[in-house]
């Protein structure tokens, strides 16, 4: 027998071996949750060892030699790997081809169990896959290209492409900027010659596919609704595989859900036969409109139908349904409301009887957000008229404990036998005021050291520094596993190892990883350099950027130090055990000398890298595109690529210049724009050019189909001059609220045209149901028929801001009071539009002189109407301070209201305590610079971490900083913590006390404290305090103060907002199961050994 063969017999005992390990533990069912009976290890088989490492196996054999088994094998080996992709699903799947139809079911089954846990790119892998195997099975077709194009002989390809099919806006990479290359696997694979590509039109989504995809069918794109027949889908919505394949799917495409309900609705003769089946829908509920006609037994089953509805216009459907259930007077049904109950108004929740609103409560579960009106009405409606409250009166409450005034709270005791657990349940909705209230009044039963164990996070991070103290810790035990604010973990870092850390010990420290200054990385010994960047990167979200770039900087010279020429001759296992996160944030010019010999290797790791981790300026950005281009290219550029080869650029596509992507051909080009369309961030020196090219590749934008203008409208809005010219169309108003409504999920910050948006819905409200149906009415046109209506005001929420002040006093008094809900949220309201709220406010309200506290509240930012002089006389107090702290206030106005709170309260500025400064919030900067003088240091000490965003006048600032330095002492020794928990008071600094400043606490800065730092005081620093800010601080930084700064401190600024230099850096559960028997381990090890000689 030759060595080959007889490896290939070892391996399928192995592979045998291993079979059998697995048919010894009980099995469950991923549907079902029942278990077959235990095998011979026992019932208590150890979870942990599944998971840790039977698991991974598991669905390694499965991707690679899964076409080996019989159907029983394939089932068992899928079970085993499920808990894989349940709690740490590799990034890419890579699911092999399927040439067995029971395989493919096994596998389906498995996959649509853990739908929840994968992420949303590897659900859209899923996808491509199973269509994939449908089309090749079913149909003996391939929906991909026949292979990759023709290469000049001796050139080989890095990536062996498939083409991806037009059409599609590709899916960004989890905690990525951009899109994915093709999925469904490692590499595109070629498919088999002899396979045809399938007919364009191909029915494929049959009866068979829809329920072999189940809950992926949410993910399918628009076009592939049209392949499904009217009776295979009408039988797909009445069998009992529909109901699963649409629940817990949140994030739709609004646009495929409605094509599926309009598709549905077609399978009914008429609507009355339709809403009988309301409650099948599952998530297509969300976008169901005509609520005109059910009865309240119908709303409430499509009410129970919209638990995962995030899209524009669900609120409404909401509240029309509560509204028929609520009018039906049926008590029994409106126990069942839920967490529905939180549409309602406060008056609303005031009539509702107290035992349903008491079961409703108890429904909706801790996940639910009450506004604060809504909260407080609530909180007085269920304790009842009681002065003091007990920590069971509290739990009681669930998310509605926010309404519980601060007063009350500081008079909670702590009663034996709490657990942590309720605590952390009760803080967990509280405002960071009340937090303080019920800390104080628990801090009278609880010592200090006893604190880490009793409290929750949620409460923890409201500790002071000086109490912290207090609390004797002295040891990474005591740190490990909590939640700590930055402010403490840098404190609590500094203090615990003295500006030293061992590399070891960096996992451990959990969110205290925050506090790593840069002294401290650049000490870590060289030869513990790649430990300490493993475990750092390991937890992404406790890293800032500054943080990031030392850790590389002290990597790179440690591997530089071993060999000089390290990235020149690196080789692809060592590229591949650098962290992604550090490896972009390599130099330019060591970019473009990285070998060809780890091109594969290098573009694995662009295609997960999260660019969002690297600073926008960040030289290396172009330099990893180039790099990543040439290796696509074996040395070309983009003019020979296809399709697939442009996307496996993955995120790097976003940061590809507009004058090279007129390089590709015109298909190539096409896709690469579509994908560029999930692009988290552009460079502005960019966007002009791209939007100039999405319009001449696409065509005037007012031309495009629906299905065009969903995929490239994010594009549109790269330039704040492409939405308002484009034309009426019937569904344009959708695209753009949905556009809308998805804006923090597309980009990184705010875009050019976000407000050209959202007066163009507002816009477009009108145009869509009057009488002028061809085109929407412009503001600038609007006539004076054209006045606020309630339901057009709960339509545009925010957009209520663009109404002119003539159609604001046209409003009747009716619509003001139904509306004032959303009207009171709008927080810039100009002094046109106030004064004509005012007048509403007076027909609604009477004179302002005589307005009680509660209708102050519910004025909320609508307030702002008033005078100075009637601001005064209001009766306020800090529930009222709560409803009106985010509006735009100006200075005059503070100072009125903070007069108007002493009034209330009695309160001078020397009695109040942390409480009252914490819920005075802006209010704060009222007081004048006098009386700022005479608060209680002990009561500015608890609170000064609290006010870090407040922005007062300077005035007030220099004494707020009297007060810090009375605290802190001399800046020149201030640490790290007490900088950061400075906040705003830092702009105050004079010149030579900013100066003094060591430049390892300027990544501490809080970044809204530069710009009001004076551009005569800013140019004051040096150019190692500037180099220091890091980068999220120097984007911070004014045009007039950049103007101040020298050539040599201007250069060290633009090294601070690249990343490319800091002094400085701010930042499943386990089982207790028994472990296998000796005999199970003996056999996995054996196992174990044997497949790493696959």
């Amino acid at each position: 027998m030759s060595m080959e063969d007889r490896m290939a017999t070892e391996n399928d005992n192995l592979f045998s071996m291993f079979i059998s390990l697995l048919a010894t533990l009980p099995v469950q069912d991923p549907e079902s949750g029942s278990r077959n009976p235990p095998g011979p290890l026992g019932p208590e088989t150890s979870v942990c060892f599944v998971r840790g490492f039977i698991a991974p196996l598991s669905w390694k054999i499965l991707t690679t030699r899964g076409d080996r088994m019989d159907e029983e094998a394939y089932g068992a080996m899928s079970w085993a790997a499920r808990p894989l992709l349940q709690t740490m699903p590799p990034s890419k799947l890579n699911l092999p081809p399927m040439r067995q139809l029971p395989h493919l079911a096994k596998m389906m089954r498995m996959l649509k169990s853990v739908f929840g846990a994968l992420s949303e790119n590897q659900r859209v892998q899923v996808r491509d896959w199973v269509k994939e195997q449908i089309s090749q099975n079913y149909f003996n077709c391939t929906l991909n290209a026949r292979g990759p194009r023709s290469r000049p002989m001796g050139q080989k390809s890095k990536v062996r492409p498939t083409r991806l099919p037009g059409g599609e806006r590709p899916t960004r990479l989890p905690g990525g900027e951009g899109p994915t290359r093709p999925s469904g696997g490692e590499r595109p694979t070629r498919p088999e010659p002899m396979v045809d590509r399938c007919p364009r039109k191909l029915m494929w989504l049959e009866m068979e596919a829809l329920k072999l995809m189940g809950p992926y069918l949410s993910r399918l794109k628009l076009r592939d609704v049209k392949s499904s027949s009217k009776d295979q889908l009408c039988e797909f919505f009445k069998s009992p595989q529909f109901k699963p394949a649409f629940r817990r799917v949140a994030g739709i495409n609004p646009y495929l859900a409605r094509r599926f309900l309009q598709r549905v609705q077609e399978c009914y003769d008429s609507k009355a036969e339709f809403t009988q089946q309301l409650d099948s829908l599952g998530i297509l509920g969300c976008f169901y409109k005509d609520t005109q006609s059910l009865n309240a037994s119908v709303s409430m089953s499509l009410l129970s139908q919209l638990g995962d509805c995030t899209n524009s216009g669900v609120k409404r459907l909401r509240k029309r349904l509560v509204k028929t259930i609520m009018s039906s007077g049926d008590t029994d049904l409106m126990g069942e409301l839920g967490a529905s109950v939180a549409v309602l108004s406060p008056k609303q929740l005031s009539k509702l009887p107290i035992d349903a609103l008491r079961s409703s409560l108890q429904a909706m579960g801790p996940d639910v957000t009450w506004k604060p009106k809504q909260a407080k009405r609530l909180a007085k409606k269920l304790l009842a008229g009681k002065t003091e409250v007990s920590t069971a009166d509290l739990l009681s409450l669930g998310p509605a404990v926010k309404g519980v005034p601060p007063s009350m709270l500081k008079k909670v005791k702590l009663p034996k036998g709490t657990s942590k657990q309720d605590l952390r349940d009760m803080t967990k909705k509280m405002t960071k005021g009340q937090k303080k209230a019920l800390m104080k009044g628990l801090r009278k039963s609880v010592k200090p050291s006893e604190l880490l164990n009793q409290m929750p996070d949620s409460l923890l991070a409201t500790l002071p520094l000086n109490i912290l103290d207090k609390a004797n810790i002295t040891s990474l035990d005591q740190v490990e596993g909590k939640d700590w604010s930055r402010v403490q973990a840098a404190h609590l870092i500094k203090k615990m190892m003295a500006n030293k850390v061992k590399a070891g010990d960096i996992r451990r420290l959990g969110s205290a990883m925050q506090g790593l200054t840069c002294k401290m990385i650049n000490r870590v010994a060289n030869n513990e350099s790649g430990e300490m960047a493993q475990a750092m990167t390991d937890s992404p979200q406790w890293l800032s950027k500054a943080q990031a770039g030392c850790a590389a900087r002290k990597l790179f010279m440690s591997l530089e130090e071993e060999r000089a020429d390290y990235f020149q001759t690196v080789t692809e296992e060592e590229l591949s055990e650098i962290p992604t996160i550090l490896l972009i944030r390599l130099s330019p010019g060591k970019i473009k000398g990285l070998p060809d010999s780890v091109c594969t290797a290098f573009l694995d790791k662009m295609t997960v890298a999260n660019l969002s981790s690297l600073p926008p300026r960040a030289p290396s950005r172009p330099a990893l595109t180039n790099r990543a281009v040439l290796c696509l290219a074996n040395g070309g550029d983009l003019s020979g690529l296809s399709s697939d080869e442009v996307l496996a650029l993955g995120p790097l596509l976003c940061e590809v210049p507009p004058a090279k992507l007129r390089l590709l051909d015109t298909d190539t080009l096409n896709s690469s724009l579509q994908a560029m369309a999930s692009c988290r961030h552009i460079p502005p020196a960019h966007r002009a050019a791209l939007v100039q090219l999405v319009k001449e590749t696409f065509g005037d934008p007012s031309d495009w189909s629906m299905e065009i203008m969903e995929t490239l409208s994010p594009l549109l809005l790269l330039d704040a001059a492409t939405i308002s010219p484009l034309r009426f169309k019937s569904w344009l108003k959708e695209v753009l609220a949905d556009l809308k409504d998805s804006l923090s999920r597309i980009f990184l910050a705010p875009p050019p045209g976000v407000k050209a948006l959202k007066k163009k819905i507002f816009s477009l409200t009108f145009g869509g149901s009057g009488a002028r149906r061809k085109r929407e009415v412009r503001v600038s046109e609007m006539s004076q028929g054209n006045k606020p209506t309630e339901e057009m005001i709960e339509d545009l929420e925010d957009g209520n801001i663009h109404w002119s002040p003539e159609q604001l006093q046209q409003m009747t008094t009716e619509t003001f009071v139904n509306s004032l809900e959303t009207l009171s949220s709008i927080p810039d309201f100009s002094a046109e539009q106030l004064a004509a709220l005012r007048e509403k406010v007076i027909e609604a309200m009477g004179p302002a002189a005589g307005l009680n506290e509660s209708q102050v509240s519910d004025l909320g930012c609508v307030s702002q109407c008033l005078s100075d002089s009637e601001l005064r006389v209001l009766s306020v107090s800090l529930d009222t301070v709560e409803d009106i702290e985010e509006c735009g206030w100006n200075q005059e106005q503070r100072e009125a209201v903070w007069e108007a709170f002493a009034n209330s309260s009695q309160l001078t500025a020397s009695a109040l305590g942390e409480v009252e400064i914490i819920g005075l919030d802006q209010f704060i900067c009222g007081l004048s610079p006098s009386e700022v003088a005479q608060i209680n240091p002990d009561a500015f000490r608890e609170a000064m971490d609290s006010l870090s965003d407040v922005q007062c006048p300077q005035s007030v600032t220099e004494e707020f900083k009297k007060l810090s330095l009375a605290e802190y002492g001399d800046p020149s020794s201030w640490s790290e913590a007490e900088v950061l928990s400075l906040g705003n008071i830092i702009a105050a600094l004079s010149e030579d006390e900013l100066l003094s400043l060591d430049p390892s606490v300027f990544s501490f800065m809080v970044p809204t404290s530069i710009p009001l730092i004076p551009a005569e005081n800013f140019a004051a620093l040096s150019v190692d305090q500037l180099a220091a800010l890091g980068p999220d601080n120097a984007a911070m930084v004014s045009s007039g103060q950049m103007a101040a700064l020298g050539p040599d401190k201007r250069a060290a600024l633009e090294e601070s907002l690249a990343g490319a230099r800091a002094e400085a850096q701010t930042a499943g559960s386990g089982s207790g199961a028994p472990s296998l028997g000796v005999e199970g381990i003996r056999l996995f090890l054996f196992l174990f050994l044997g497949f790493l000689l696959l």
